[in-house]
């Protein structure tokens, strides 16, 4: 189990990467003081929004509570590394402005950037190129549905 101690030191970080402006507002919504996260895209989201990210499923969005739930190292490297700022910035290259979430976070974008962003967590090569805005506009194939 984690100490006490350790368990405030990660509180802090989080709170260090909560001082940033961008991650002061849901990531999606734009709502302020946002306090649920999503882990593997490394966003700061509000708790409507949080909702839906848990409708996704784990592996498009791991939603954690910022203040309730215990977070590992791991875990806090995805917003050192991630952040509102460099999910938006990101996204933007690939036209989603307006686009449904549910839409967004099931794209072959999206999932390029989970996957950078776990790279740069377990500090391991990209393997696979950043895909093209074409490309990464589509929708997983385990998304669509058939006919």
């Amino acid at each position: 189990t984690q100490s006490t101690w350790g368990i405030l030191m990660q509180k802090d970080k989080l709170e260090e990467f909560m001082s940033d402006p961008y991650n002061k507002v849901c990531c999606d919504c734009g709502q302020d003081s946002p306090q649920w996260a999503s882990v593997n895209n490394g966003i700061f989201i509000c708790l409507n929004c949080s909702g839906n990210h848990r409708k996704l499923g784990s592996q498009l969005s791991c939603v954690k509570s910022i203040t309730m739930d215990t977070w590992g190292d791991d875990e806090i490297l995805y917003f050192k590394m991630g952040g509102n700022a460099n999910f938006r910035a990101f996204m933007s290259t690939y036209n989603f402005e307006g686009t449904p979430m549910e839409i967004k976070y099931k794209t072959k974008a999206a999932n390029y950037y989970r996957y950078k962003l776990k790279c740069l967590v377990e500090n391991t090569p990209l393997v696979e190129p950043q895909c093209s805005v074409e490309v990464g506009r589509e929708i997983l194939p385990e998304f669509v549905s058939p006919g």
